[in-house]
């Protein structure tokens, strides 16, 4: 049977050996700080979208909005595929400002805003794993003209145009 100090010299030993080999980064020994969400956005997210997009206003609305109230306080690793299905499950039957459940697009922007942020915290290696919203379906977008201009609006629009 193998005690407790003949295991810790063991690895004092292997730590030694990696030390001298310059493969023992002690920074990935430590414990790890778990970054939430709004940490996340507020501090590297929104500054490096300020700088990048234009819409950057937008994104800031959608988090406010949407991504903030549902996922508050939470760390990026705790984010899951599932809570996202269930994020968006809620934003279509929950009734926006007009009294109107959000739309496939705003669900679609919401997502993307999501996945885009998890892209950059494992690039920036913020965010160490797989980017949960892979396995979210994005909502299929209908954006097919139901409608024509009758002849007669046809003939006043052109009228319009002309004058």
């Amino acid at each position: 049977m193998v005690d407790n100090l003949t295991m810790a010299r063991k690895v004092e030993g292997a730590i030694k050996g990696d030390l001298a080999r310059v493969e023992y980064d002690i920074a990935d020994h430590k414990a790890a700080e778990k970054v939430t969400l709004n940490v996340s956005f507020d501090n590297h997210f929104l500054p490096w979208t300020k700088e990048h997009k234009r819409t950057w206003r937008n994104d800031r609305y959608l988090y406010d909005c949407h991504l903030k109230p549902r996922f508050v306080g939470k760390a990026l690793e705790e984010i899951n595929a599932f809570e996202i299905n269930k994020m968006k499950l809620a934003m279509k039957k929950a009734k926006n400002k007009q009294g109107r459940p959000c739309t496939p697009a705003t669900i679609k922007h919401v997502v993307v805003l999501l996945k885009r942020l998890f892209n950059l915290a494992t690039r920036w290696r913020i965010h160490k794993g797989a980017n949960p919203c892979a396995g979210v379906e994005l909502p299929k977008l209908d954006n097919k003209v139901t409608e024509f201009l009758s002849d007669e609006k046809t003939e006043r629009l052109l009228k319009v145009l002309d004058a």
